[in-house]
């Protein structure tokens, strides 16, 4: 039987080119051959480290249009912000949803292990470390399996019931079989889902159909899978439940009136400006924040369509730059509510 080792990590600088050399250094005490796959390109000193290694270039993002027009999806990606009283959703402007091109990434690195003759592969997010007694435990995960004539080994975080992605034993065929919706096209995609677009739902979602073939673990808190509380780890430990800045255009259930609602829970001072265009008139606000937020009333907007943008003024990037088509579906999807007016369930998960 051929194993290997399969990680998937994106290099944005320095700093994620040491992570991904301390990680691959330690995956080398599994004995077997490493195959890499990343959306960003790798140095050739890093690729030097692993048998082998696929650049992806296919790194279609699902965007803010892809979200709002489609059903499934928005769903997927609401993003809750409490501010004090309030709850504002679906946060999504800054969008940054890689759930279509992270998991096509996945589907592609596990054909070319199975046509390489791989049966079974041990997955690592290339951002987390393993000591000899991670080695031993893995070893052992992998052993319960092929015992229990198992096809795998998945975590489960299980007040969300998703998958903690961070490590899976998988047989090969099995998971090309088991575990992935259409992928031909982000289109494809969207119509084959059956849950909400998070990559870790998708995954959770196709094998909870088929546990009987695998053995899962539930897990209280999303935790980087071997990684000792009294040792140093190259990741945070639980993912975060909030994102560190985002602006948008809400509307207040009791009012019915827009507001522009604006955070920054980041270190650094954050500059935007937020440009609403309706009836051949543009309406420019200029908002900085510290480490606060603001929910800042506007003028109504006298149109059924308009365009909302949003500009970093200290970069100079283009945060987004959306055209809307149907102001009243807009006032009903991107709400500012009450926090008494939702399950507690809701308030729970603000991500």
């Amino acid at each position: 039987m051929k194993e290997c080792v399969v990680v998937q990590y994106y290099v944005r600088n320095h700093k994620d080119e040491n992570i991904l050399h301390r990680s691959i250094d330690s995956y080398v005490k599994m004995g077997l051959d490493i195959i890499l796959i990343s959306h960003s390109p790798i140095p050739m000193d890093i690729q030097k480290k692993v048998k082998y290694f696929i650049y992806d270039s296919d790194d279609e993002l699902i965007t803010f249009e892809d979200a709002y027009y489609n059903p499934k999806v928005i769903v997927d990606t609401i993003r809750r912000c409490i501010l004090d009283d309030k709850l504002v959703l679906p946060f999504l402007f800054d969008l940054g949803d890689i759930s279509y091109s992270f998991y096509k990434a996945v589907y592609d690195v596990y054909k070319f292990v199975q046509n390489m003759g791989y049966n079974y592969s041990y997955y690592f997010i290339g951002d987390s470390i393993i000591n000899d007694r991670d080695v031993e435990t893995i070893l052992n995960i992998r052993n319960d399996v092929l015992s229990k004539n198992k096809m795998g080994y998945f975590e489960v975080f299980k007040p969300r019931l998703h998958l903690s992605p961070f490590f899976w034993y998988v047989n090969n065929k099995w998971f090309l079989d088991n575990g992935f919706p259409d992928l031909s096209n982000k289109n494809n995609f969207f119509d084959s889902l059956k849950t909400y677009c998070v990559y870790e739902k998708i995954i959770y979602d196709k094998i909870i159909n088929v546990e009987k073939d695998v053995i899962i673990k539930e897990l209280d808190s999303i935790k980087i899978s071997f990684i000792d509380e009294d040792r140093f780890d190259l990741s945070k430990k639980e993912q975060p439940i909030s994102y560190n800045n985002d602006i948008g255009l809400f509307y207040g259930k009791d009012d019915g009136k827009p507001y522009i609602v604006a955070f920054n829970f980041s270190p650094n001072k954050k500059s935007w400006r937020f440009t609403i265009e309706h009836n051949n008139k543009y309406f420019i606000n200029d908002i900085t924040l510290n480490v606060e937020w603001k929910i800042i009333p506007i003028q109504d907007i006298e149109s059924k369509s308009f365009k909302i943008r949003c500009d970093d003024l200290v970069t100079k990037k283009v945060y987004y730059d959306i055209f809307i088509d149907d102001i009243n579906y807009y006032k009903e999807t991107f709400r500012i509510m009450n926090k008494n007016e939702v399950s507690p369930e809701v308030l729970k998960f603000p991500y």
